[in-house]
Parts: structure tokens; C-alpha cells; sequence
């Protein structure tokens, strides 16, 4: 029961998680119909990391494109590249996070993710990601903690509330799961998942 609840709640954050590094290669994927034909867009990033072996951000656009196709081991060592080549920089510890997560490697995901944070203390994106990690896992407190810090840094961003009203109707706190799926609504009105979730704590409540 414990590993098919973590594998229904790793389904539904899935897609807020690697939406970002997704849309990058779904972006690189789509730019490669104007490409010559015969030449992938990973051959050609192959050939200019040829020319520059020590640009960082070669590498992750190969990690990204890898991750695309599901390469992971060719993701992965890519990114480790580029992080041993710019180890100061977050974005690259978020990236390796989701290839780790698209693995499955939860405590690797959860160590990259500490490290960005550790590299860039106001990095919200990390914190959010953090915050669905420690849902994931049921370590209710820290998520709420975690998505307390991303509203800090960003009171307009729908998504922590989003994670913290989902995290208080996990643990049982309907009115407070509540609160915070209507303050994700009041930030962006069309958000889908948490009229979702609304609807169905509305709809148990009638049938109760």
C-alpha cells in the first residue's frame, strides 16, 4: 500500500516536476524539423562540444536532449560533466535533480536538490521541488516548510499553495487544504489540478 501511494503521488507531481526540463526538450526536439536532415540535434551538440569540451552548457543541452529520448545514463553523465565543469552553478544540480527523479532515485534527486539550495538559498524552484519530494515521501511537516519558503520568495506563484493544500488533504486538514487550493486559484484562475482537488474534496463531503 505505502509503495502504490508513492507511486500514485510521483504520477501526479511528475509532470509539475520535470514540466520545465521537459518543455526544454520537447523545445530543442521541435527545432530540429528546420535542421539539415541527417544531423540530430545530439550530433551537433557532440560536434561542438568536439570544438569546446569545456562549456558546461553544451553539456546539459546534451544531458536535456538525452533526457528527452530517455537516455538517462547519457543524461546523467552529461550533467555530471557539466557540474564538474561549473560546480557553482544551481541550475545544473535542478537539472541532474530531474534526471535522478525520472529515474526514480529519490534520495539522489533529494541531495541534488539540498545542494542547489546550499549553492543559491532563495532558489525557489528548488525549494518547490524539495517540497513535493517530502510530499512524495510523506514527511508532511517539511513539505509545508518548504513551500512556506517558496511563498516567501514568491507570494504570487500558484504552486506552493497548491503543494501545501495538497499536503494538508493528505493529512487530513480539509479546511486547510481548502484554504490553500483557493489561494492557488486566486493566483492564477485556470489552475486545473487545483480545481480538481477542490471538486473532489467538495464532491466527498456531499456524498458523506
Amino acid at each position: 500500500m505505502e509503495k502504490k501511494y508513492k507511486v500514485l503521488l510521483l504520477l501526479l507531481f511528475a509532470g509539475i516536476f520535470l514540466g520545465s526540463c521537459m518543455q526544454q526538450g520537447e523545445d530543442k526536439a521541435a527545432e530540429k524539423d528546420g535542421q539539415e536532415q541527417g544531423m540530430s540535434e545530439i550530433d551537433e551538440l557532440t560536434t561542438l562540444i568536439r570544438q569546446d569540451s569545456g562549456d558546461a552548457l553544451l553539456f546539459e543541452q546534451r544531458a536535456l536532449a538525452y533526457l528527452a529520448e530517455k537516455n538517462h545514463n547519457l543524461a546523467m553523465r552529461d550533467m555530471l560533466q557539466a557540474i564538474q565543469l561549473d560546480h557553482g552553478n544551481a541550475r545544473y544540480l535542478l537539472t541532474l535533480s530531474d534526471i535522478y527523479m525520472s529515474m526514480g532515485l529519490m534520495e539522489n534527486c533529494v541531495e541534488s536538490l539540498d545542494k542547489a539550495l546550499q549553492l543559491e538559498p532563495g532558489n525557489v524552484e528548488a525549494m518547490l521541488k524539495l517540497a513535493e519530494m517530502n510530499l512524495i515521501m510523506r514527511k508532511h511537516k517539511e513539505a509545508l516548510q518548504y513551500a512556506d519558503m517558496a511563498i516567501e520568495e514568491d507570494k504570487i506563484n500558484p504552486l506552493p499553495y497548491f503543494i501545501k493544500g495538497f499536503t494538508y488533504a493528505e493529512a487530513g486538514d480539509t479546511v486547510s487544504a481548502i484554504k490553500n487550493y483557493l489561494e492557488a486559484i486566486d493566483k492564477n484562475q485556470s489552475y486545473y489540478d487545483a480545481h480538481i482537488q477542490l471538486g473532489l474534496i467538495y464532491s466527498t463531503a456531499n456524498n458523506a
